[in-house]
Parts: C-alpha cells; sequence; structure tokens
C-alpha cells in the first residue's frame, strides 16, 4: 500500500467523523442553558413588576386660594388688616416698619424702591416672582416657613378663609376688581384622582407587563426552536454530503483499500448512530426544557397578578375600615352638644372676645392668650397674672369646663377678673369652643 492509498483511506475515516463532531458542537451551543448565579439551570428569565411597587397618592388638600377667592369678603378682610395697621398701609409710597401693600398683588417681590427687603425676598425678586395669589397665600399663612429670614416677625394667618379675604382686600383697596384678578390667575384644574380607578389601572398595567413578558418569552422561545431546527437541518446535510464524498472516496479504492474501509466503515457507522442517537436526545431535552421553562414563566406571571391583586383589595379594605373607626372614635369622644358644633359659625362669636384676648402663642392682653386653650391646663399661660378663683382651679379646659365657664365665668369661677357675663346660648358656646380649638391645629 503506498503513501496515496493510504491518505485516501485516512479521509474515508475523518470525513465523516468530523461531520458527526460538527452536528454534535451545533447542539450543544443551541440548546445549552444559562446558569445563574445559584446553580439552577433556566432557559430564560424575565422580570416582572408587581403591583406592590406602584405608588399611588392622593391628596386632598381641600380648595384652592384661587377657589376660595371666588366666595372672598373684601370686607373681612378689611377687619383682619387691622393687626397688619401697625407695620403697613394700603398707600401708595407710603412705607412704614414694612414696606406699603399699594398695589402688592401681581407686584414683583422685592420691588418696592427705597426699601431694605430681607435678603430672601431680595433673592426672590431677583428671581423675578412676583405677589400672585400663592406666593400671598403661603406667606400670610406662615412668613417664617414661606420665605426663611424675613424680617417679617408676624407669626401667620391659619385660616384659608381669611387670607383669602386678605387677598381680596388688597385687591379693593388697590382699586382692582377681585373677578378681574381671578380670571387673570385661573390656573389649569386638573383632574381628581379616583383611587379605586387607580387601583384598578395599576392592576391592569402589571397584567399587562406580565402578558407582554409572556408573549415576548414564547416569541423568542420560538424563534430559538426554529434556529436550533435549521441548525440541525444544516448539520445534517452537511455530514451527509461529506459522508457521499467518503462514499466515493471509497469507492475508487483498491481492493485492499476496500477491505480495510469495509472493516473500519462498520465501527464508524455503529459509533455515528450513537451519537446521532445522543444529539437527538439532547435536542428533545433542549425542546422540553424551553417548554417547562415558558410553562413555570406563564404560571408564576398568573400567580403573582392574583396575589398583587389580593394585597391591594385587602390593603384598600383595611384603610377603609380603619378611617370608619377613627371617625367613629372621634365622634364618640365628643359631648352631646359639641356634636353639630361649626368653627366657622365661632369665628363670627369670637367677635366679642377679641378686646381682651388673642390666638396668638404666648401674646397676652387684658386676658391671657388663648392659643390652644382646649385641653390645657386651667391658668397655665405663664406671664399672665391669674385671679385666685381661676388659680385655685384644678384640672384642664375639657369641653365640658370652657362650656361651663363661657355660660357664666363669676358663678363658675367666683371672684374671677374676667368682665364678661357669658354666653346664653349653648349653641353659641360650642360653636366659639369648635373655633378655638380649630385655630390651634
Amino acid at each position: 500500500m503506498d503513501a496515496m492509498e493510504f491518505n485516501k483511506i485516512a479521509a474515508a475515516v475523518l470525513a465523516p467523523t468530523l461531520g458527526l463532531l460538527m452536528v454534535n458542537w451545533a447542539g450543544e451551543i443551541i440548546y445549552e442553558p444559562a446558569h445563574s448565579d445559584d446553580h439552577h439551570d433556566q432557559a430564560y428569565a424575565i422580570e416582572v413588576e408587581s403591583a406592590e411597587e406602584e405608588v399611588i397618592e392622593v391628596a386632598d388638600a381641600g380648595p384652592s386660594i384661587h377657589e376660595l377667592l371666588a366666595s372672598a369678603d373684601p370686607a373681612n378682610g378689611e377687619s383682619l388688616f387691622r393687626a397688619c395697621g401697625a407695620c403697613h398701609v394700603v398707600e401708595d409710597g407710603q412705607n412704614g416698619v414694612g414696606p406699603y401693600l399699594y398695589n402688592v398683588v401681581g407686584r414683583a417681590i422685592g420691588g418696592v424702591d427705597g426699601y431694605s427687603y430681607s435678603n430672601i425676598l431680595a433673592e426672590y425678586g431677583t428671581e423675578g416672582r412676583v405677589w400672585d395669589a400663592d406666593a400671598l397665600d403661603a406667606f400670610l399663612e406662615a412668613p417664617k416657613s414661606w420665605a426663611p429670614g424675613t424680617k417679617m416677625s408676624y407669626n401667620g394667618m391659619r385660616r384659608d378663609t381669611d387670607r383669602a379675604d386678605m387677598i381680596a382686600y388688597l385687591v379693593t383697596a388697590s382699586g382692582g376688581e377681585v373677578s378681574d384678578f381671578i380670571k387673570a390667575e385661573a390656573p389649569v384644574e386638573e383632574p381628581a384622582v379616583d383611587v379605586a380607578e387607580a387601583v384598578e389601572e395599576a392592576a391592569e398595567e402589571v397584567v399587562a407587563e406580565a402578558t407582554e413578558a409572556v408573549e415576548a418569552v414564547t416569541e423568542e422561545a420560538a424563534e430559538l426552536a426554529e434556529a436550533a431546527e435549521e441548525a440541525v437541518t444544516e448539520a445534517t446535510e452537511e455530514a451527509t454530503e461529506l459522508a457521499e464524498d467518503a462514499a466515493d472516496a471509497a469507492a475508487e479504492l483498491t481492493e485492499d483499500a476496500a477491505e480495510v474501509a469495509e472493516s473500519t466503515a462498520d465501527a464508524l457507522t455503529e459509533e455515528a448512530t450513537e451519537m446521532a442517537d445522543a444529539a437527538e436526545e439532547a435536542a428533545a431535552g433542549a425542546a422540553a426544557a424551553v417548554t417547562g421553562a415558558i410553562a413555570g414563566v406563564v404560571e408564576g406571571a398568573e400567580e403573582a397578578t392574583e396575589d398583587a391583586t389580593e394585597e391591594l383589595a385587602q390593603a384598600s379594605e383595611e384603610a377603609t375600615e380603619t378611617a370608619q373607626a377613627a371617625v367613629e372614635e372621634a365622634a364618640d369622644a365628643l359631648p352631646d352638644f359639641m356634636q353639630a358644633a361649626s368653627a366657622e359659625a365661632g369665628a363670627r362669636v369670637w367677635r366679642q372676645c377679641r378686646a381682651c384676648h388673642v390666638l396668638e402663642e404666648g401674646v397676652n392682653r387684658v386676658g391671657p392668650s388663648l392659643w390652644n386653650v382646649v385641653g390645657n391646663d386651667i391658668a397655665a399661660v405663664e406671664g399672665y397674672s391669674y385671679s385666685d378663683a381661676l388659680a385655685g382651679k384644678e384640672g384642664a379646659w375639657t369641653y365640658e369646663s370652657l362650656n361651663a365657664f363661657l355660660e357664666s365665668p363669676r358663678k363658675w369661677a367666683p371672684g374671677t377678673k374676667m368682665s364678661f357675663a357669658g354666653l346664653r346660648n349653648e349653641e353659641d358656646r360650642a360653636n366659639i369652643i369648635a373655633y378655638l380649638e380649630a385655630e390651634a391645629q
């Protein structure tokens, strides 16, 4: 046997072997599963957003300053302005302790020539900000919070309706019309948020995202299966062509070479069959793994959606029960005569008391400050000299004790310095107690 014949025999043996190795290699690349960090095989991993990650914030802040201006009372604003008269006037160019407030509504912040503003208000002015309804409302409510470092010593006006009345007065006192100002300032209304609808929409979004993820996995799995099938077909065709070429080469060999090739071919055929069977089993296992992974993803997504929907429903039910319990508890805590009390009506009754009392913490006049009086200890305001009648009283100003004192001060506390004869109407007493409590909040 010469070298040429030996080469032909070697080619006949190696060609089918190489073809089968290529088929096996292609199958491993296509069907090899990915490995996660915890050493568990996974065909495909997706992320499904949980309904717990949806954040729904519903805030009921009450009517806006623009809505309150529609029913504002400039006359009440003028009455309220008396507290501001010590530092401000509504006359053009007349600065006092504070700048003049003529035409202040709509004016640039820090815009009065010749007046030395605090650094914070001067900075607001350089930013191009103006005294619009929102700015005035925020400043009047809490000057030191809205403009930290302001020279304004006023503690603020807590009632939003009073702030609206004050702004309306400043508009009319400067020769303007509140209706025109409302039109110019009217903000774009935003639709209210329905909690149930928002929760339902969030759940629908989670379901939709899970469905899209499942569809994407299914589609990609189908593409992978199709690509695998094509790769196997191509590899089989290449192996077949190589086998045919090898057979043609073997036919050209001499009888001696044919005998050797025949014995060798039998062994290779058996090995090739085993490798083909192994490749087929690997392909079947990979297909089963993909199918199982898809089913697991679908089942997991459905369970996650059901759990999220149940948790949202339970949370909504618990919140409703808690709110109802709080309302019922608050209602049970009030005595009968306070059940229908109105702080707004109490504000009108309060006008009788303003000659001697104020609702500012630590500020005493003829009488002690009534800030946070409801629930506070009797005769507890520091710096005020009480009569022996009140100084000797123990306990706190409860609804009942305030009601009795307001009905007849001299009868409830004989020897009191209070000159007020009392309020005979129980509804008036309840309303003013509700007003005092509301103003301290």
